[in-house]
């Protein structure tokens, strides 16, 4: 029962989300709800590899750094749009 209860207030929270997503227009707003997707999944990320096995990994803010350097660059050299430049 504890895990149906957690897995719907999960799914309540992402619906909830994604239409306050879709209603917002202005970009800055749309900026930061994405930023706050992408740096809490880094935090999990983080916290589950470094806090619950004690390893020390820099692998995480190499691949960060390195793709978001890489967007960067495309966007101001090659202006690509920041869609083709993420994968």
């Amino acid at each position: 029962m504890a895990v149906v209860r957690s897995n719907l207030s999960i799914l309540i929270f992402a619906m909830l989300y994604a239409v306050i997503a879709l209603l917002i227009t202005n970009t800055y707003y749309q900026l930061m709800m994405t930023l706050i997707l992408v740096w809490a999944s880094f935090g999990l990320s983080w916290n589950i590899f470094s806090g619950y096995t004690g390893l020390t990994s820099f692998g995480h803010a190499v691949f960060f750094g390195l793709g978001a350097y890489t967007t960067a660059l495309g966007q101001i050299y090659f202006d690509l749009s920041p869609c083709f430049s993420f994968p």
